[in-house]
């Protein structure tokens, strides 16, 4: 599942859902690309996120992974890892993104603004709707924080 196309797609919905939850419609900053595809793409991470509610936060979702009940501390542990091994995929991605008109990169500011859909929420494969449907989550719970509290919620160095 490392096509840089998908992962154009996903980052693309990360930063409009960012852009649209963010109570300024500030574009989410660029690091934080690096951390969407190694969380989206694994399906442990994914399915956790996608049992949190939307409507919950980024908080709640890493409070998951201590539970007694989810024991499952080692995937969040190797976010970090994954984040690493991603970011060739991840930079791909994102001039897939960019090259393709569905985002830009604003130079003073880092970051990424997302176009309008342009037909790319039209009839989307089964099994890629929950990839773009996590990236929406993540969107709208790093929305609303701070890129610092972001890694330390999620205890990784970006």
């Amino acid at each position: 599942m490392q096509n840089p196309a998908l992962g154009a797609v996903i980052l693309w919905k990360f930063a409009l859902t960012y852009y649209e939850a963010n109570d300024t419609h500030e574009a989410p900053p660029f690091q934080l690309l690096f951390l969407i595809l190694p969380m989206v793409l694994q399906e442990s991470t994914r399915s956790v996120i996608l049992s949190t509610r939307k409507s919950s936060s980024l908080r709640a979702f890493a409070e998951k992974f201590s539970s007694s009940q989810m024991s499952k501390a080692d995937v969040v542990l190797s976010l970090q890892r994954r984040i690493n091994d991603l970011k060739t995929l991840s930079m791909d991605s994102v001039e897939i993104m960019v090259g393709s008109g569905m985002a830009t990169i604003e130079a003073e500011s880092g970051r990424v603004i997302p176009s309008k859909a342009r037909g790319l929420e039209q009839e989307i494969p089964d099994g890629i709707d929950l990839l773009l449907r996590a990236a929406e989550y993540l969107g709208i719970w790093m929305s609303g924080i701070s890129v610092y509290e972001t890694v330390v919620t999620l205890r990784i160095f970006l």
